[in-house]
Order: structure tokens, then sequence, then C-alpha cells
């Protein structure tokens, strides 16, 4: 019956630290690193502290695991966790608040390990769909109280951060890094994107397999009845045509 008692004093703990500002966070985690403890008990507690800010998801917090991740005071296998869930822990997605997490995926101790750099990518296409082009993030979060929150017109979505996708998808010149890229820009699912997505569905682009073709088609499920007057004529003439492979 004891162990059951560890989901609320987590609870609790998370509530304390979702409180506490960027600073505060540093200095429970210096307090820790300092404390004359057994080595054992000393990386249970930064275990419990890091999974406990994750999970927290304020800005606060997501600054505080970006310097972490950034300065290399985190292994690779301890960024990925942080990075991975971020999309879903993600309290408050402001302007500046996203403008950081793009910066945080551009750092090279992400773009230099091919695991991070994946689901670094991954993640800021989907906080963006999701903060910045569906939900309707003003409704939910009152910007007086959070700052600015993203929104469709926000200009870097359009100028900063889609063509720094689009040229991750155009510097890939094997199957595999085509496929992860095309993964990103279908999970954005922004409308200019399609276009460029198109070239690859109908094999337009040299050395494009039938695998990455197949992706590209798949990564659009989301946003195909959205885009449906786009998508379907070109899906119909895939069908249609006797020349394509079936296997």
């Amino acid at each position: 019956f004891g162990k059951k008692e560890i989901p609320s004093q987590m609870k609790s703990l998370k509530t304390v630290i979702s409180i506490l500002t960027t600073a505060d966070l540093k200095a429970v985690y210096k307090s820790i690193q300092s404390l004359t403890v057994s080595i054992d008990l000393k990386e249970t507690m930064r275990t419990l502290l890091l999974d406990t800010v994750r999970m927290a998801g304020t800005s606060p917090c997501v600054m505080f695991l970006k310097e972490m991740i950034e300065t290399e005071q985190l292994t690779a296998t301890e960024a990925l966790m942080p990075i991975a869930t971020l999309a879903h822990n993600l309290k408050t997605p402001t302007v500046e608040l996203i403008d950081q997490i793009f910066e945080l995926i551009k750092s090279p101790v992400v773009t230099g390990n091919p695991i991070l750099k994946a689901h670094a990518h991954l993640v800021f296409a989907t906080i963006i769909r999701k903060a910045c082009l569906t939900t309707p993030v003003t409704e939910v979060f009152p910007e007086y109280v959070f700052g600015k929150m993203c929104t469709p017109d926000n200009p870097k979505i359009s100028q900063v951060y889609i063509p720094h996708l689009v040229k991750e998808l155009e510097g890939a010149y094997d199957a595999e890094k085509q496929m992860g890229a095309i993964s990103v820009l279908g999970v954005l699912g922004h409308e200019s994107v399609i276009p460029l997505l198109l070239n690859y569905i109908e094999g337009n682009v040299e050395g494009c397999t039938p695998a990455v073709r197949t992706m590209a088609i798949y990564c659009l499920s989301d946003v195909t009845k959205q885009y449906r007057n786009i998508l379907l004529p070109v899906y119909s003439s895939i069908v249609h045509n006797p020349a394509e492979n079936r296997a």
C-alpha cells in the first residue's frame, strides 16, 4: 500500500515545481549536487527533480531543461525524454517560448545526435501544429497572464520555422533521412508544404523510392480531409495508373 502514495507525492512535488522560476530550479539543482549523501541517493534525487520538472512543463521548467541540454549537463539518453515529451507536457506555448524551443532544436548538442535531432524536429512540428495552427490557445490561456500565444499569423512560421524544416528535406540525400524529414513536414500539416510533398508523392524528385513516396502519403493522413481538393486528384491518378508499382 505504501507504494501507492508515490503518485500523489509526485503530483504534489510537480505542483511545487510549477510555481518556481528558472533561477529557483537552478538553485534546487545546485543544492542537490552539493549534498553530502551517497552517490546513489544523490542520483535518485537528481533524476526525480529532472522528471518532475519535465512533467511540470511550465515556461521556467522548459528553459531550465533547455539550458541543461545545451550545456551538456544531461547525457544524450537523459535529454531524449524531455525532448520527446515536450509537446505533451508544454503548458504555455507563447511566441517567445516556441522561439526558444526552435533555438534548442538547432543547437549543436541536438543536431549532432541523429536520434535527438529526429525527435526534436518531430516534436517541434507537433508543437507548431497544435499550438499555432489548430488549437485556439487564446481561448485556453489568458495572454495577459502568460504572454502572447502563438497563432497562425505568426510570421516566423512561414519565414523561419518552415524554411528550416524544408531545408532539412532538401538536404536529405538518402531514403531514411528523406522519410524522416517528410514525416516532420507531414506532422506540421501546413498548406505551404503540400506542393513540396506532392513532388515526392508523384515521384518527381530524383532518387525518390517507393518507400519515400508511401511515407509522404501516410504522413499527410491527418490533413487529407482538410486538403482533399488538392490531394485526392493526385491519389486518384496514382491508383488508376497501371504503370505504378503495386508491390
